[in-house]
């Protein structure tokens, strides 16, 4: 299987990036800064499993190159075809992994999560039902070896949960959990059935990124520091619709346009919604 130059030359790069995060990791001031630490570490993961699959790439052209000189022998020839077939199959296998691994990742894919579960159509087997989903997830991020913690809770009467939010933390949670969001469903009898009838029960599920403190103080202080740069006017107000912007609205309709809600230059919260502590 014939790589991409741009490929292979990406590729190397990664390699001996590897080898660098590798040698700083060794050193004695590695650990000085928890931080930086964490980020090599996470960044030697990432980069340890595409150049594996990149030696053993590697490695299957050569044992191909090398059944290709052993078919000129007679006596060698019908191993150098079988060699050869394995090494051509390890190739393309070794070749598609690459192109996968070498997709871009969402940059969010190394964070922990905020999960929310809320009990939605169903009365109370809904709200059990949004308990076998919270029992499900904590038990997958056990396995994953992940940490958990139960931030809120509303508990039903009859158990389960009307809502719960949980934090985990661990390698790459976003990434493997962000494909969790939406609706759930589930038909069954419940518990809470007397006469055996099956039921329909729904719930949400909401799977968001956890921001560091730093990087929502940063957006936060972007947004006041361009609310601040606008003039005061008393003929218009702004709506929380567009934190971002700060520019007046039509003075031609200001009659509709003071009916709109709040403040569109007050500091947003909404980067704080997927930070909560």
């Amino acid at each position: 299987m014939a790589m991409n130059p741009s490929m292979l030359d990406k590729l190397s790069r990664l390699e001996e990036r590897l080898a660098e995060v590798s040698a700083l990791l060794s050193t004695e001031e590695a650990t000085r800064d928890i931080t930086e630490y964490r980020r090599l570490n996470r960044e030697h993961a990432e980069l340890a499993d595409v150049v594996e699959h990149f030696v053993a790439w590697r490695q299957a052209r050569r044992d191909l190159e090398t059944a290709e000189q052993l078919r000129a022998d007679p006596e060698m020839r019908d191993f150098a075809d079988d060699e050869a077939a394995a090494a051509s199959q390890r190739l393309a296998e070794e070749g598609a992994m690459l192109e996968q691994l070498l997709v871009p990742r969402d940059p969010d894919d190394g964070r922990d999560v905020i999960l929310e579960i809320r009990a939605g159509t169903g009365g109370d087997e809904s709200a059990l039902f949004a308990g076998d989903l919270l029992r499900m997830y904590l038990r997958y991020a056990e396995r994953q070896h992940w940490q958990t913690e139960l931030l809120s809770e509303s508990a039903a009467e009859r158990g389960g949960y009307k809502e719960v939010i949980v934090r985990i933390a661990g390698n790459a949670v976003f990434a493997r959990m962000k494909f969790e969001s939406g609706g759930h469903r589930v038909q069954r009898v419940p518990a809470t059935e007397a006469q055996g009838r099956i039921h329909t029960s729904a719930c949400t599920v909401a799977v968001m990124p956890r921001v560091s403190a730093q990087r929502r103080y940063i957006r936060s202080s972007i947004s006041a520091q361009s609310c601040a740069s606008v003039p005061p006017s008393p003929d218009w107000m702004v709506t929380t619709t567009s934190p971002a912007s700060c520019s007046p609205p039509n003075r031609r309709d200001s009659s509709s346009t003071n009916r709109r809600s709040s403040a569109r230059c007050m500091p947003s919260r909404r980067f704080t919604s997927s930070g909560l502590p």
